[in-house]
């Protein structure tokens, strides 16, 4: 038996691709990893690892979502699998190019400083997991983020799609 899993095995497109870019999504910060950063600093590490709780939990129903949801498109209409495939290609790129005039802005100093209010916010009252749970499920950039990063790298032939998600 061999019990060693190659990503072309189990139907993973251009593996050094998709390292490279969960590598580059786990270096970049976003709402969820800005509230672990903050709740950790105002209420201490503790709060910050059940907030990184809540935030793998709500990620894994998430991309289990996605899985079960894009597996069955895959099975049931591959040319709208291609065109989802495409769309999330166009939001990546939408997103880089966004990133890149941000940059910009920054670098030429035309971004306006934005303060924040200065009211109790509603999450700090919740437990860390339940916020960070709350905050992960109700983030629409990272659905989003899910269906277009990950739809890249399926083989659309691969007969059991459902485990390439996972």
């Amino acid at each position: 038996m061999n019990w060693f899993i190659s990503p072309s095995s189990v139907g993973i497109v251009d593996f050094p691709a998709y390292l490279a870019g969960v590598i580059f999504t786990i270096l970049f910060p976003g709402p969820n990893s800005l509230y672990v950063l903050a709740i950790a600093s105002l209420k201490g590490w503790r709060a910050g690892a059940w907030a990184t709780l809540g935030i793998f939990i709500g990620d894994a129903i998430l991309m289990m979502g996605i899985a079960l949801g894009a597996a069955t498109l895959l099975n049931s209409s591959p040319t709208t699998f291609n065109f989802l495939r495409m769309l999330g290609a166009a939001y990546l790129a939408w997103i880089g190019f966004g990133f890149i005039r941000g940059g910009l802005a920054r670098w030429h100093g035309t971004q306006e400083l934005v303060l924040g209010d200065s009211r109790p916010q509603y999450f700090n009252t919740l437990h860390p997991t339940i916020a960070a749970l709350t905050l992960s499920l109700t983030n629409p950039k990272a659905i989003f983020f899910f269906i277009s990063f990950f739809t890249q790298f399926i083989q659309a032939e691969y007969a059991y799609p459902v485990h390439t998600f996972l």
